[in-house]
């Protein structure tokens, strides 16, 4: 019963946004996978803790690092993981940095290149490039997920097939 407890009050305070950083920095020591998801998401994790998490062999809690992080050095690394989500939640970080999110824009996962349209830091130049590299049917998921950049909107216009444009 007491191991129990000890175990509730640890999964509350992984989730708890105002648990200090030490605390959190503690428990993603642990050996429980979910939790230490939990405290990569968890908004005050340190950095020290989120570099650790970064590097975790498990997808959730690497996918949960990329989605909090703020560090550009580690989003750059984060960007070359092999896995698909994790390279997505680093495309759609704002926090990410502008040459990481050119080198994003040319992953070979075409969903990865979409999260990219979805970040609200993501360079024109981008927008302008993926114009000319995607096919129809991406041309028309692109225009649905883009912002509405005058040049932009422009190009697309031109497009023959009515649902591009």
């Amino acid at each position: 019963m007491l191991r129990r407890e000890k175990t509730q009050q640890r999964d509350a305070a992984a989730i708890d946004p105002n648990t200090p950083p030490e605390i959190l920095s503690e428990l993603a020591l642990n050996r429980n996978a979910w939790r230490r998801a939990t405290i990569a998401s968890n908004p005050n994790t340190s950095a020290s803790a989120l570099e650790e998490l970064a590097v975790d062999q498990r997808i959730a809690i690497r996918l949960a690092a990329a989605e909090n992080l703020i560090e550009p050095k580690l989003l750059e690394k984060l960007s070359k993981d092999r896995s698909v989500y994790v390279r997505q939640a680093v495309a759609a970080n704002p926090a990410t940095p502008h040459d990481t999110i050119i080198s994003l824009s040319s992953d070979p996962y075409y969903e990865v290149r979409i999260y990219v349209l979805r970040n609200p830091s993501a360079p024109l130049c981008v927008f302008e490039r993926m114009i000319d590299e995607l096919n129809r049917a991406g041309l028309k998921r692109m225009a649905a997920e883009m912002p509405c950049y005058p040049t932009i909107v422009k190009r697309l216009a031109t497009y023959l097939d009515k649902r591009v444009r």
